[in-house]
């Protein structure tokens, strides 16, 4: 790899053997890079609970065959390393669509624990964007800013906004997603993101954001961002009325942000 990352040593030695069986797959003319994204570009990665997020920029669209050989080949990681392949999210993305700040038409493969062959794009696409051109470390091939161009920030405040709204806000009713401790970390510190770029107009680390959410939103959110942040796997959580509460404050927050757009 060409780029040391902050991880134990067994999650760079998964890495390099994804990257070996990957190249032996793709060819170079179709694999342009891979790059680490998520936890792992930001210097945050958490062992107990963090996943092994990647982009896999491609020259095109992959053809049938060549997903069909990548649903293989990440099953054939389980065989590898049953830990680090269950826990690796990775989208294969060609590099024509970050020609544009809409969310692509076309669906790419994506593997999240399981291996989706066309997973369509919704509004996190900006916001994605926006997070791989800062962050993204090369782990095969030339630095990301290289290749793309920066994304307006207009383009990722307008998806933050939809995201709230068309995303989240549904959940708020969605009892089952609420009560997995998962989500009810997930889903604040995702939300506190969204707000500090709406509100600082540039895009940064979760944890980085829910610092700033702390100091600026007032005590009422500390403690379900504090807990969300120090949340383990293994602890069990029951905030559920409050991460409901936390999704309508951020709707009703948006609202404010689109008046203030509407007035320009």
């Amino acid at each position: 790899m060409s780029t040391k990352l902050n991880c134990p040593l067994s999650v760079s030695v998964f890495l390099s053997q994804f990257l070996i069986e990957l190249k032996t797959l793709l060819p170079y003319q179709d694999l342009i890079g891979v790059y680490a994204t998520g936890s792992l570009s930001y210097g945050g990665f958490d062992p107990s609970k963090s996943d092994i997020d990647l982009c896999v920029l491609t020259s095109h669209p992959l053809r049938p065959k060549q997903i069909k050989q990548l649903e293989k080949l990440h099953h054939s990681l389980g065989q590898f390393d049953p830990e680090w392949s269950t826990r690796l999210e990775c989208s294969y993305i060609p590099i024509g669509y970050f020609y544009n700040t809409t969310p692509p038409k076309s669906p790419r493969p994506y593997f999240n624990g399981h291996f989706y062959p066309a997973a369509p794009y919704g509004p996190e696409w900006a916001i994605n964007y926006a997070l791989i051109y800062d962050f993204a470390l090369p782990l095969y091939g030339p630095d990301i800013q290289e290749l793309i161009e920066p994304i307006p920030m207009t383009a990722v405040k307008a998806a933050c906004l939809q995201d709230i709204r068309e995303e989240w806000a549904p959940k708020i009713t969605d009892s089952k997603l609420l009560n997995d401790p998962a989500y009810q970390a997930y889903i604040p510190l995702t939300l506190c993101r969204s707000l500090y770029t709406l509100a600082c107009d540039k895009i940064t680390t979760k944890n980085q954001a829910a610092e700033w959410a702390k100091q600026q939103l007032g005590s009422r959110w500390s403690n379900l961002i504090t807990t969300a942040q120090n949340w383990k796997p293994s602890q069990p959580l029951k905030l559920q009325a409050e991460v409901a509460a936390f999704i309508q404050f951020c709707v009703n927050e948006t609202n404010k942000q689109q008046i203030l757009i509407d007035k320009r």
